[in-house]
């Protein structure tokens, strides 16, 4: 964890200063956990756009980035570093479909839905979340039980055989905000006019839940 807070860190806010990258975070997975589990931490990387991703791929960038924190290192140096602390497993891109609020919002809780849906699904999945579950959200945001919301579309790596296709993220600061034991009646109070029960077994036929996680946000000081 000190490598992320101190090497990483400075590198991250190296791309942030040059416009390559938004934003960055890291995250500590509370749930699920233990030796068993993929992964301890999430890293995660806000782009505007794949010009970005494109740049952040480019090895002489990355190599001129390392000269100019580091003069005496070579970016081998730094991924020799990287890997004697850090078992990488993989990296995701995902699109943001919408959100509450478009800009990255801080937060100290997140439930993180990875989600699998068939191609010929994806229209009515979306309309689904935007169309139903969003204005949800929304009314739980302005009760102050929920920081933000956003679903997004994995874009890199693709194909069929990859999963999941779809994450939604809810954003909270408290943990007692998390639970919500009035979901169906906040439901019947945004939508009126539609049927709980027929809505959620939709839901369930349009996609599936592959697994749930909990992110706690990691501190890590901003490097001027």
């Amino acid at each position: 964890m000190d490598y992320f807070k101190t090497k990483e860190n400075t590198i991250q806010h190296a791309m942030i200063r040059k416009g390559v990258i938004d934003n960055w975070m890291m995250y500590k997975v509370d749930y699920p956990n233990g030796s068993t589990y993929e992964c301890d931490f999430r890293a995660v990387c806000v782009f505007r756009g794949m010009t970005s991703v494109d740049k952040l791929k480019d090895s002489e960038f990355r190599t001129s980035i390392i000269k100019e924190i580091w003069p005496e290192k070579t970016r081998l140096d730094i991924a020799a570093e990287f890997n004697e602390v850090i078992d990488f497993r993989y990296a995701h891109i995902y699109h943001m479909k919408d959100a509450l609020i478009p800009e990255a919002t801080t937060n100290n809780l997140m439930v993180v839905n990875f989600m699998d849906v068939q191609a010929d699904n994806r229209k009515e999945y979306i309309e689904m979340e935007t169309g139903v579950f969003k204005p949800l959200h929304h009314a739980r945001y302005k009760s102050g039980k929920m920081i933000d919301w956003v679903v997004a579309q994995r874009i890199i790596p693709y194909g069929s055989e990859i999963q999941p296709d779809y994450i939604t993220i809810d954003k909270f600061q408290p943990y007692p905000d998390m639970h919500n034991p009035n979901f169906k009646k906040e439901f019947e109070e945004a939508h009126p006019t539609k049927n709980f029960v027929k809505t959620m077994d939709r839901m369930a036929e349009l996609r599936t839940v592959i697994k749930p996680e909990i992110w706690r946000t990691v501190p890590i000081d901003k490097v001027n």
